[in-house]
């Protein structure tokens, strides 16, 4: 399997915008990032990216002088956790950090290949000033860098900005105020924003972490029941930067929204945590990577049944399949609940976590 930048079959065109208010002179920052792969990577056939020849866009070398500083590093884990992870040299993840914010340049591959890529801006922005960078994702050749960032970048801009504004106009009700308007914009845009591939194999992960229960002189170590569970699906996020893992009863809650603007998306996602290669066989819904076997809230058949009831009142639809199929297997985890959590058959659960979110 192999994934690299000139395998992104769209052209991005994006524009970050620096204001300063504060009245020192220190240089900001910005870097952007992208990765070929997320979560475990131990495979010997490592995906890669790379601006020099033997990387897969050798065509950009020149760009990166000119326009910014390219950062590559390891998606691998550091070694030094105890981990079984193979030995996947010094550039390993972090490293873009390291160098950023402190400074250790030797933390990146000066070859720039890698499995991970930064692009690294520094501009020195007077107080009162506004810097904007300019960023474009493209498949096909550089030809000069006035037609990369000239009236085609901008026009692309502002029809995607057109775009957007009526696409927003469309699922606001019009009773709703310009204020909450975009209050109610920017959370739905940071919804869809949140979305992000997850990829968890079980069997691998605790063989990793020497935890497997079916291995001999396994460690007590946590997710031991989730020996079964593969994940390899784009989902929505708590937050893909401080957190770019799903949790269960988070993502209950994100359907609503999302089904305002993706209703299809919406549905997906609740199918998702139960289906086989999600869901326990015990019926418990997985909670989060930490500890799967954590208890969640039960809030997955309300969301259920919110959906069917936003996706009736704005499509005037019944979708009776995800009814069916997700009742079997709510009704498998109901009784998960019954039979687990409530130890003096008062229909009172217990568990979850100790305050309210």
């Amino acid at each position: 399997m192999g994934c690299a930048i000139n395998a992104i079959q769209v052209v991005a065109a994006a524009a970050a915008l620096i204001h300063k208010r504060l009245p020192d002179l220190h240089p900001r920052r910005r870097s952007r990032t992208f990765r070929t792969i997320l979560g475990c990577q131990v495979a010997n056939d490592r995906p890669g990216v790379g601006l020099r020849p033997g990387g897969e866009r050798p065509d950009l070398e020149d760009a990166v002088v000119r326009l910014y500083d390219a950062l590559f590093e390891s998606v691998a884990a550091h070694a030094r956790l105890g981990l079984d992870y193979p030995d996947a040299g010094p550039y390993l993840k972090d490293g873009i950090n390291d160098y950023v914010v402190n400074g250790q340049q030797s933390k990146v591959n000066p070859d720039k290949t890698g499995t991970k890529v930064s692009a690294h801006y520094q501009v020195n922005v007077q107080a009162g000033e506004t810097a904007v960078i300019r960023l474009r994702l493209t498949n096909s050749p550089l030809k000069g860098q006035g037609k990369i960032f000239g009236k085609t970048f901008d026009e692309i801009l502002a029809t995607r900005l057109r775009e957007a504004d009526e696409f927003y106009q469309s699922v606001t009700p019009p009773s709703v105020c310009a204020d909450a308007a975009q209050v109610m914009r920017q959370a739905i845009a940071g919804m869809l924003w949140s979305k992000q591939y997850y990829y968890w194999d079980g069997d691998q992960w605790l063989e990793e972490h020497r935890a497997h229960p079916l291995h001999h002189g396994s460690l007590d170590f946590r997710n031991r029941e989730w020996f079964h569970m593969i994940n390899d699906d784009i989902i929505s996020m708590p937050d893909k930067w401080e957190y770019p893992w799903y949790a269960a009863w988070d993502l209950a809650f994100h359907t609503l929204p999302i089904a305002i603007v993706d209703p299809d998306f919406a549905k997906e996602q609740l199918k998702l945590m139960l289906r086989g290669v999600y869901l326990h066989p015990s019926g418990q819904l997985p909670a989060y990577e930490w500890n799967f076997s954590d208890v969640n809230p039960p809030v997955h058949a309300w969301a259920t049944l919110f959906l069917h009831r936003t996706e009736q009142a704005l499509r005037g639809e019944i979708d009776v399949d995800i009814l069916r199929s997700a009742f079997n297997k709510l009704m498998l985890n109901f009784t998960w609940w019954v039979n687990r959590k409530d130890r003096f058959g008062k229909n009172v659960f217990e568990g979850g976590l100790p305050r309210s979110r």
